[in-house]
């Protein structure tokens, strides 16, 4: 089936959106609508009618910041490209934002599958060296099939129909996944909370040496690609499973030597102590850490499983023990005196193999949630794929 493509703007109006001074009290905590990327990538579902920020009349006029008509298309054009959202009310948007106005030759809902099929695309259209922008005018020149109205609509309602299904499925994983979690969760704080005569309250620094990392230059060319394994919090944040054997950068010995990044002992604790606090992995061969990272090493003591286990307890107690105004950040010497409950090295170990077992029906249903997703989203793709060549529907 062939359909007549059209540049985007030839059937929509694209519309920049801009931000009051944020200085100015008077331009704020208004009544009209206004959305950011960020704000957008917390977005559920495709439709949004209020957002968390508002500006005022005086805000509108004195920036560049205009109101989108009901069932436009906001798409994201930066940080990141390819956030979508169709407004149910009026609405600004910051400049990181771009308004797609479709005209009457268009299908608004239409055009939100369109470019949610796009989204590769986009983001290969934009360009920039800090962050990617995608401009209005390269927007515009985006090539769109252009069925008749009555053929826009019958692809969404199939599309809509077949993806009400795959989100329920995505869901029932989610949901899965979630489930297990929370139940891993309760027994952990059971396991730590409780206090008998056979556990002793020590300090996490009584325990464990804490090292903090590093970061060479990243201009020495020198200092990197070498082969001493180097973490930060964005790749642990990526981690399945709780061990980690080798990174994604490394550094050489000379960046080690110029950095205040330091080797942990196999069978470290390593704790993301800024951005965010929490995320937790064993290094199972030698590693350094960028400065968002803690490296706990623990003495004889204690089992280095205990701890970790320990330390996914605490989550919320350690995010709640960091400060800083632009992030919380988590300080070794406030690490340090975290308590924890310490038996014996054997009833610590059988603790472990305990937790083990759980610990594994978890990881299960987070991987099986993950592959789901990830078919679901292929599938998706495959069926706008087959949308907008015409192989959903027929004339």
């Amino acid at each position: 089936m062939s359909w007549r493509s059209v540049a985007l703007g030839e059937v929509c109006s694209i519309v920049n959106g801009g931000t009051p001074k944020s200085e100015v009290e008077e331009y704020w905590n208004g009544e009209f609508n206004w959305i950011t990327p960020k704000e957008m990538g917390k977005l559920i579902g495709k439709e949004i009618t209020s957002t968390e920020r508002k500006i005022t009349a005086q805000g509108m006029k004195n920036s560049s910041a205009k109101l989108l008509p009901v069932n436009s298309i906001i798409l994201s054009s930066r940080a990141p490209i390819g956030h979508l959202a169709i407004n149910k009310e009026l609405m600004a948007t910051n400049q990181g934002c771009k308004g797609i106005v479709p005209s009457e030759k268009l299908n608004y809902e239409y055009l939100y599958h369109f470019l949610y099929s796009s989204k590769v695309v986009l983001n290969d259209m934009g360009s920039g060296t800090t962050f990617k922008e995608l401009s209005g005018t390269k927007l515009a020149t985006l090539k769109i099939p252009l069925p008749s109205l009555a053929i826009q609509q019958k692809i969404v309602a199939k599309l809509d129909a077949i993806f009400a299904e795959i989100d329920a499925a995505t869901a029932a994983a989610e949901v899965n996944a979630k489930n297990a979690e929370a139940l891993f969760q309760s027994y952990l704080n059971e396991v730590f909370d409780k206090q008998t005569k056979e556990y002793k309250n020590v300090t996490v620094g009584e325990v464990c040496s804490i090292i903090n990392g590093g970061t060479p230059k990243s201009e020495v060319s020198e200092y990197w690609n070498g082969d001493l394994n180097w973490i930060t919090p964005k790749e642990m944040g990526k981690l399945i499973g709780r061990e980690i054997y080798s990174t994604e950068r490394k550094i050489t010995d000379k960046g080690m030597k110029n950095s205040s990044a330091k080797l942990l002992p196999i069978n470290s604790i390593i704790l993301s102590s800024r951005a965010p606090i929490g995320h937790l992995a064993i290094n199972k061969e030698l590693m350094a850490t960028n400065q968002g990272c803690k490296g706990l090493a623990p003495k004889e003591s204690l089992d280095y499983e205990y701890l970790y286990y320990f330390l996914l307890k605490s989550k919320r107690l350690l995010n709640d023990m960091g400060s800083g105004t632009t992030f919380k950040e988590l300080s070794g010497t406030k690490l340090a005196t975290v308590i924890l409950p310490l038996p014996n090295i054997l009833i610590q170990k059988n603790t472990v193999s305990k937790l083990d077992m759980i610990f594994g029906q978890v990881q299960i249903a987070k991987t099986s949630f993950k592959i789901k997703q990830s078919n679901l989203t292929l599938l998706k793709q495959a069926i706008l794929q087959r949308a907008f060549s015409g192989e959903l529907v027929k004339d």
